[in-house]
């Protein structure tokens, strides 16, 4: 049986964006997250809003826009629709909720992308 490839979506337009075997997802204290159940930083016990993805496996089209700005900061747009799915931000220095690990500088909202692994666990519960 082949393996199972997870899609992150834009949850706007449906355009596949990455997929996470070649971009993994990773907590907000940089460790890649292998389920769901799998938070990062658990300071305040909710949900993180936001997923993060690692200089060295970004997309090409996300690798774009950073080079465009300049590796500074700048917005993360879906490519089809020009939804807001994100941002970066290579100039500050941004600490986890916990307040002990710096947060990857790529963002992905959580609320703007769909993830098979997401929608799997919201129907459970």
């Amino acid at each position: 049986m082949p393996a199972r490839v997870t899609e992150v979506k834009c949850k706007r337009c449906r355009t596949v964006l990455f997929t996470e075997e070649a971009t993994p997802l990773l907590s907000a204290h940089g460790e890649i997250r292998n389920t769901s159940e799998n938070l990062p930083c658990t300071a305040n016990g909710s949900e993180p809003p936001c997923l993060y993805i690692s200089t060295d496996t970004v997309p090409d089209w996300i690798k774009e826009c950073i080079n465009k700005e300049l590796w500074t900061k700048g917005k993360i747009n879906c490519q089809n629709c020009k939804s807001r799915l994100g941002s970066f931000n290579f100039v500050n220095e941004i600490k986890c909720e916990c307040g002990e690990c710096p947060v990857p500088p790529i963002r992905i909202i959580r609320s703007k992308v769909d993830r098979p692994a997401d929608s799997l666990r919201n129907s459970i519960v």
